[in-house]
């Protein structure tokens, strides 16, 4: 293959009227560098048959190692498209042409892409010896665009149809690219969104608290994270997303842009907002009415408590409990009742309604509270599946509940003393004339009655002295201050030693203004009072300024009821004296006998 001969026989066919070239060399060098080339290169003459091929050039067409010196083409390649016939035509009267990608049927019957370019060579004299063909095999790269084209394609129809919002953002923070469903979260146009930045639709309490990851990405720390945030939707209603946030990274690291994929979760975010608020409603109606929440499923013993049932049974909170735990609870006595509540709420023919007062012993201190307890139960197929309930300290109301019990029996108790002394008034005024007893009478009636406003008033807990003297006076109230001084400590006494007391204190008021020192308009009272720490307590009453004072000529009612009753019914001893200067009464007696019962010494003083 040192060179190529061109004669009159080699260019007849096809190619008449042309001059037969005279024979030229080509170098061994040339046609050393044409079969070694990297590209494919293939050499043809005038009558475009091979005179040399490269390596490259067989291997792409799948041609190995076969000589194609002599032949044609369309020896080699018997499904070439005639077409090719034009193509070499021209290139042979000097046009140059060239394609960039065309499929070519191999040997094989398998199909390549292919990128040539054919031109004329010529010899020396410039007379156009054959044709030169580069040629370079894209069957690769095509089947890689397709792939890309396909791939796009499928990102273009997921994006574009995503139920999710999908979003890129540069790392300034502006959007890039938003797909439709994006708009439909935020409200916004396309348009609009790519002139506005992340910060722009975000919550402005929401902003700050994803940064930290956003910066652990810019650090290389990490390639994505998940969030729940809160947008701003263009009508300025709010949107709660959940985002996954990553970022494509450029070859050096940095970060190129942010890709988002966002889910509108605002109405499970509203149902989860509405259900922890009833949570804390409920929480805090029960915590008001100091309710504890308990259910037990009578199938596997399991028992539930809430934070207030674990206090009333003094069992820390937390603590796996059971029937046993529950029943270790309840005091000894009540236990029958409970196990006969229960028993009847289970019974699928009783009232399916759990309801009973009880005692509980705490775990934690011993102390007895009493328990109200009400649930329903639920049956499936006739059998008991869950008891849920309520527990609730009703310690107090027992307490009040005994305290009304005993008040009533104290009223009952006093009233028929009341009705005692009503009859003794009665008796004793009777003797006197009819108008005279009607006004006596009513004056003490009245007297009684204010006394048991104050015992009333004080639900028959002990009334302040100071009270029950200024009531027993209240015909005068203008005069005290004036003419009358009440003198002494604050000091309660027991509602027992009250009646007695004030009917005396009545009857001197009722002396001083017919007789005593309130009978004119310069006499005057002092009502004193003290109490010794030593365990006395006195009393006095001392008139000044009144008429000259005179023992009464007979012993009537009233004065059994100033001397005679405090000495009977407080132990007390009581002294009436009549000097010159008026009416002194004084009453002394252990202070036990005046205070309220349970209480000793000091206690009885009101506080300050």
């Amino acid at each position: 293959m040192g060179e190529v001969m061109s004669d009159g026989a080699a260019n007849s066919g096809g190619h008449s009227g042309q001059k037969a070239v005279a024979s030229f060399p080509i170098s061994e060098q040339l046609l050393s560098f044409i079969e070694q080339a990297p590209v494919a290169i293939a050499l043809f003459d005038r009558d475009m048959r091979y005179l040399a091929t490269s390596e490259s050039w067989n291997a792409g067409y799948g041609l190995g190692s076969a000589c194609l010196a002599g032949l044609s083409p369309y020896d080699a390649f018997p499904q070439l498209p005639r077409r090719w016939r034009e193509v070499h035509k021209r290139v042979l009267v000097g046009e140059e042409v060239a394609c960039g990608e065309e499929p070519l049927t191999r040997a094989d019957g398998g199909t390549d892409w292919v990128r040539w370019c054919m031109k004329p060579w010529r010899h020396p004299s410039g007379e156009i010896a054959g044709a030169l063909m580069f040629t370079e095999v894209i069957t690769g790269q095509i089947e890689a665009r397709t792939k890309i084209a396909q791939s796009e394609a499928l990102f273009r129809e997921t994006f574009e149809n995503a139920a999710v919002g999908i979003a890129h953002a540069a790392p300034n923070g502006a959007w890039l690219l938003v797909n439709p469903q994006m708009c439909t979260i935020t409200g916004y146009s396309a348009e609009e969104l790519l002139t506005k930045t992340v910060r722009d639709i975000t919550h402005a309490g929401d902003f700050e608290e994803y940064l930290p990851q956003v910066k652990s990405m810019y650090r290389g720390e990490i390639d994505s994270f998940g969030t729940e945030k809160r947008y701003i939707r263009k009508d300025g209603s709010i949107v709660w997303a959940r985002l996954r946030i990553s970022c494509a990274r450029k070859a050096g690291g940095e970060i190129d842009h942010f890709i988002a994929v966002i889910v509108d979760i605002s109405a499970q975010k509203m149902a989860e907002i509405a259900l922890r608020e009833s949570e804390e409603r409920l929480g805090a109606a029960l915590r008001a009415g100091r309710l504890g929440v308990h259910d037990y499923d009578p199938q596997t013993g399991r028992v539930k408590w809430d934070r207030e049932t674990y206090r009333l049974w003094g069992v820390p909170e937390g603590e796996a409990v059971t029937m046993e735990t529950f029943e270790a609870g309840v005091h000894s006595e009540d236990l029958c009742v409970v196990r006969a509540a229960l028993s009847r709420a289970l019974d699928p023919s009783g009232t399916r309604r759990y309801e009973c007062e009880y005692r509980v012993v705490s775990r934690a201190d011993g102390a007895v509270r009493w328990i109200s307890a009400d649930g329903d139960v639920t049956f499936e197929g006739g059998s008991p599946v869950r008891l849920v309930g309520t527990v609730q300290d009703i310690t107090e109301r027992k307490k009040r509940e005994a305290q009304v019990e005993l008040l009533l029996r104290e009223v009952n108790h006093r009233a028929k003393n009341l009705l005692g002394v009503v009859q003794a008034i009665a008796s004793q005024t009777a003797v006197e004339g009819c108008e005279e007893f009607i006004a006596r009478f009513s004056d003490r009636v009245r007297a009684l009655a204010a006394n048991q406003d104050l015992l009333v008033k004080s639900q028959w807990q002990g009334v302040k002295l100071g009270e029950l003297v200024s009531a027993q006076l209240a015909h005068f109230e203008g005069l005290i201050g004036s003419r009358i001084e009440i003198a002494g400590p604050p000091l309660r006494i027991a509602a027992e030693a009250a009646q007695p007391i004030a009917m005396a204190l009545h009857e001197l008021a009722t002396n001083a203004g017919k007789y005593g020192a309130l009978s004119n308009s310069k006499g005057k009272i002092r009502i004193a009072w003290d109490f010794d720490r030593d365990g006395s307590f006195h009393l006095s009453w001392t008139e000044s300024g009144g008429p000259a004072g005179s023992r009464p000529g007979r012993r009537g009612f009233g004065t059994m009821v100033i001397a005679d009753t405090p000495e009977i019914q407080l132990d007390a001893k009581v002294a009436l004296e009549f000097p010159s200067s008026g009416a002194e009464w004084r009453l002394s007696c252990p202070a036990k006998n005046i205070l309220e019962t349970g209480n000793t010494g000091i206690d009885c003083w009101e506080p300050a």
